[in-house]
């Protein structure tokens, strides 16, 4: 946050931010811009593993590092939504 405020000059820490991007909390907006570049890639990535694991032969979730990238992949999907 101190970072953004420094960058933005807009320190306005607020809650709930304004949802008006010109009169609200600019550090607000771009949190959720990054909330929502981090989901799309982190979807692409885990879509493209799925894909790269199926062409392969290989079963979906088969092991332990898989089930667990599962769950990280529902975690991350959902944390910015609740």
């Amino acid at each position: 946050l101190a970072f953004v405020c420094v960058c933005t000059k807009d320190c306005d820490t607020s809650y709930p931010p304004s949802r008006h991007i010109s009169g609200g909390a600019t550090w607000f907006w771009l949190h959720r811009l990054a909330q929502i570049v981090a989901v799309g890639l982190t979807i692409l990535g885990f879509t493209l593993i799925v894909v790269a694991e199926e062409d392969a032969g290989n079963k979906h979730f088969h092991f332990d590092h898989a089930k667990i990238g599962l769950t990280v992949m529902i975690m991350a999907v959902f944390q910015p939504v609740f």
